[in-house]
């Protein structure tokens, strides 16, 4: 796992000598990346000034970088080598775009989201859903009532499952919090009947999905919730939506598993975890 450098913890301790000429963050990269000139590496987070020139230590196939606009979180420059020679000549940062951009809340979440990830890149290795058989992660609202998971399942085909279960992420509500997986036997197709769950606090949740044997698609499926009451609900959910579009926005420059951890690291933003 790699660490944090200084200027990168400085992102949320303390500016750096250059934060007022910083045009955008490291999204993601694959291998030894540097300013050149200096000899410690970059890592996720990095913020990286206009006109700085990045270069990659003993360039390989599969090296790559991507660099976020720190204003709008929109792709600034980004470098697949897909040879050893593509990577060979330094990537000058360029200029930030003036454009306003409708992603602005979550620009201003950045440093929180790639400082979760610099901090702990594994947990937001995505595991991808192939084929059929996909959830969504969502912000959904939660009341005492219950939480209706409709949602999650919008992408999923029809197709008997067995039973769901809720690992907690983070959660509130001391006491109210389950300690090991919630399961649920709720049986049915997705779609044809109610998807609503009882006794969760509100709180973020890994959401598994066991299919019954003979079904169509893999065996489990997952998705990340986060589950709020009214009153923070509907700003979250906003911010949420911000980043999906903003992340479709990012278009092929971005691979998906990288947006998928991305917006995890987003909704633990939110949950406040």
């Amino acid at each position: 796992m790699r660490t944090l450098n200084a200027c990168t913890l400085a992102i949320f301790l303390a500016p750096c000598s250059h934060a007022a000429d910083v045009a955008g963050y490291v999204l993601a990269l694959e291998g030894k990346w540097s300013l050149q000139g200096e000899a410690s590496e970059l890592a996720v987070g990095a913020p990286v000034a206009q006109g700085a020139r990045l270069v990659v230590a003993s360039p390989t196939a599969g090296d790559r970088i991507i660099v976020v606009e720190a204003r709008s979180g929109a792709v600034l420059v980004a470098r697949q080598c897909d040879t050893a020679r593509a990577c060979a000549r330094p990537l000058v940062v360029p200029r930030p775009s003036d454009a306003r951009s409708e992603e602005a809340p979550v620009a201003r979440l950045l440093s929180g989201i790639l400082a979760r990830i610099a901090g702990d890149p594994d947990r937001y290795i995505a595991t991808l859903s192939r084929g059929s058989g996909r959830l969504v992660d969502a912000v959904l609202p939660w009341s005492e009532s219950g939480v209706d998971l409709a949602p999650v399942f919008a992408a999923m085909p029809a197709g008997s499952f067995d039973e769901i279960g809720l690992t907690t992420l983070h959660c509130r509500g001391p006491g109210s919090c389950p300690q090991q997986p919630l399961m649920s036997r709720i049986g049915g197709r997705a779609g044809e009947r109610s998807m609503t769950i009882h006794g969760v606090a509100p709180g973020l949740y890994e959401l598994v999905v066991h299919r019954a044997r003979g079904s169509i698609g893999p065996e489990r499926v997952r998705a990340w919730i986060l589950l709020l009451p009214a009153p923070e609900h509907g700003r979250a959910e906003e911010i949420y939506r911000a980043a999906l579009g903003l992340a479709e926005r990012w278009g092929t420059d971005v691979d998906t598993a990288t947006k998928q951890g991305f917006l995890h690291a987003l909704l633990e933003e939110l949950a406040g975890a």
